[in-house]
């Protein structure tokens, strides 16, 4: 049980990874500009981002 949380943590993490990549040049950009899809996925993001508040409206509470 442990190895299966351990590796969809590890997924999870990789997959914030490649979404903050920018396409445009490779380089790692402000993810925040991804979206409510980014802002949205965990309160952490929502925070980082500064969109609690729009996250907790729009997409938490549906």
């Amino acid at each position: 049980m442990k190895e299966l949380l351990l590796c969809f943590l590890i997924l999870v993490i990789g997959i914030q990874i490649v979404a903050a990549v920018d396409v445009t040049g490779g380089k790692i950009g402000n993810p925040c500009t991804l979206g409510p899809g980014y802002w949205c996925q965990t309160r952490w993001f929502a925070v980082k981002c500064n969109k609690v508040e729009y996250c907790r409206k729009y997409v938490w509470l549906h």
